[in-house]
């Protein structure tokens, strides 16, 4: 090679050097420019994978940069909220869905970047307007490097839920309310042992404790009267069997005094365990009245006794001359029977109808004897069943000399059959003593006509028998007459103006009524009736 051929050789040799250079620098650049092609493809597979998993989930998920821009929002967002993704990317996320938050934004975003997350519940509105509760968890992503770029945000509709939870609270709450405003105590105890579980207002009324005070105490701490061997023997037993058990005890105050309470308890499954409901009422004003009642009972019943005996009073001269009849013919055929027996011949015929006459006079005094008893008696004889006409006639015997010192005629109008009825026969002789007694008083002033007492008595139905006594006196004021039963109210100056309203109650408590009417001639008559004796009265009427 010539010496002046060096130059090219070497501009070739150069030439030829860059060229491969070229060539290994354009491999190595295709080759890295395959492979990040490669990588990406990779990645957005991996993306579009990822994404089509997103969209397989019911909850909702946005994935917004830093400045709040929608970058992602899967199908269930789609659903949810009614936007498509076309519609909202680039978007700012609570500009678009109106966010309510339960604390300032400032507040969630520090939380944020300090832990990296965040949960809560916030409200966002559809694209149709309606209001929506989700639950919402928040991930802060970062890049290689650490550096924020955006927010991943799940949000799960809890609407239905929340509406539930808050029916059920105030379900809860008018249960509470309800059960608070009840005129019974309510406890909630524990079967076994008795400890208060839970109280409602009432009962802290009624004990003097607050709830905090009573719960997780045991309630025969408060109870003066039952012992839980008590309970075991009595009570247990037929609530375990599922039976309602009403009951009376006494309960003590925090203030020391006591009273009385009616209880209905029950067992039921609560929880998983055995509670007993126990529902109590103050019967303290009840106790109180039956008392009063009690003692009004009894003073009617002295009451009626005093009317009694006075009427006996009144009637004390016909009482003595019915006694003293029967008294003067025992001891005139006393006299006789001695007078046949003491001659030469006795004469035994008339000595024997001496005796008899002694015996039935005998047996006359008693009978008279026992009716003045019975009526001063204190004690009423049970009821049974009677014959009306035989009443009437057994106090027209006590009152005949009352009746003829008066110059009062009595006349009687019996059906052939009366229905019997069952009732006291003591006390309705007090009625028929008390309405004859004033018929015959209410006569005393009259003089230009004959003085005239009728009882009568009738059928007036299967199950209903009418007495009637009928004067011929000088009438009732009818200003008066709507008073006339009314205890302690008397036209008479010395009467006690108890006999009508006594005679009014006795009748009712038969189950019958007494009332008066003016005659269409002079004169009042009063009226009463009585219920038939039936078949089931037998019973009653044999106690």
């Amino acid at each position: 090679m010539r010496e002046s051929d060096l130059p090219y050789v070497l501009l070739y040799a150069l030439f030829a050097s860059l060229i491969a250079w070229f060539g290994i620098v354009r491999n190595r650049e295709e080759r890295a420019l395959r492979e990040a092609r490669d990588e990406l493809e990779i990645e957005m597979a991996e993306r579009t994978h990822q994404a089509s998993l997103l969209n397989l989930t019911h909850d909702s998920i946005i994935v917004r940069d830093m400045s709040d821009a929608i970058t992602y929002w899967n199908r269930g967002a789609e659903e949810l909220y009614g936007w498509t993704a076309a519609q909202v990317l680039g978007k700012r996320t609570h500009d678009l869905l109106h966010t309510v938050f339960p604390v300032p934004l400032d507040q969630i975003n520090a939380e944020l970047l300090n832990v990296g997350r965040w949960e809560g519940e916030l409200r966002h509105t559809k694209a149709t307007g309606e209001d929506v509760l989700v639950s919402s968890r928040w991930s802060l992503r970062r890049d290689e490097i650490g550096r924020p770029i955006g927010t991943l945000e799940t949000n799960n509709d809890i609407t239905e839920r929340k509406r539930a939870e808050e029916s059920l609270r105030d379900s809860e709450t008018r249960f509470r309310t309800f059960v608070d405003q009840a005129t019974d105590a309510f406890f909630v105890l524990e079967f076994e042992g008795g400890t208060i579980l839970d109280v409602n207002r009432r009962a802290c009324e009624n004990l003097g404790y607050t709830r905090e005070e009573l719960i997780g105490e045991s309630i025969f701490l408060f109870d003066v009267q039952f012992s839980p061997e008590h309970l075991d023997q009595n009570v247990r037993p037929a609530m375990e069997a599922g039976q309602t058990m009403t009951f009376e005890t006494r309960h003590r105050r925090k203030d020391g005094t006591v009273f009385s309470v009616e209880i209905r308890a029950r067992t039921f499954q609560f929880q998983g365990r055995i509670v007993n409901l126990s529902l109590d009422l103050d019967i303290t004003e009840r106790k109180r009245a039956e008392e009063e009642s009690q003692k009004l009972r009894q003073l009617e019943a002295d009451l009626t006794h005093i009317n009694r005996v006075s009427m006996m009073g009144e009637l004390a001269a016909s009482v003595a001359h019915e006694v003293n009849q029967p008294l003067t013919g025992i001891v005139s055929n006393g006299t006789a029977c001695l007078r046949w027996l003491a001659g030469d011949t006795p004469n035994l015929e008339e000595a024997r109808e001496a005796v008899r006459d002694i015996v039935r006079d005998g047996k006359r005094a008693g009978d008279v004897i026992a009716r003045i008893r019975a009526l001063t008696k204190r004690a009423a004889p049970p009821k049974e069943k009677l014959d009306l006409n035989e009443v009437v006639r057994e106090v027209l015997a006590l009152i005949g000399d009352q009746a003829k010192k008066n110059s009062v005629t009595i006349r009687t109008q019996f059906p052939d059959e009366v229905h019997p009825v069952v009732g006291d026969r003591v006390q309705l002789q007090q009625v028929l003593l008390n309405l004859v007694m004033n018929g015959i008083e209410a006569m005393s002033g009259v003089r230009e006509r004959d003085r005239q007492l009728l009882i009568s008595t009738r059928n007036i139905a299967i199950d209903q028998v009418q007495t009637t006594v009928e004067d011929t006196g000088v009438g009732l004021d009818p200003t008066t007459t709507s008073r006339i039963f009314e205890p302690f109210y008397t036209t008479k100056s010395g009467g006690m103006g108890m006999g009508l309203s006594i005679s009014r109650s006795i009748l009712h408590s038969h189950g019958g009524r007494l009332w008066v009417s003016a005659n269409g001639g002079p004169g009042t008559s009063f009226h009463f009736i009585l219920p038939t004796y039936q078949e089931q009265d037998a019973g009653a009427a044999a106690v």
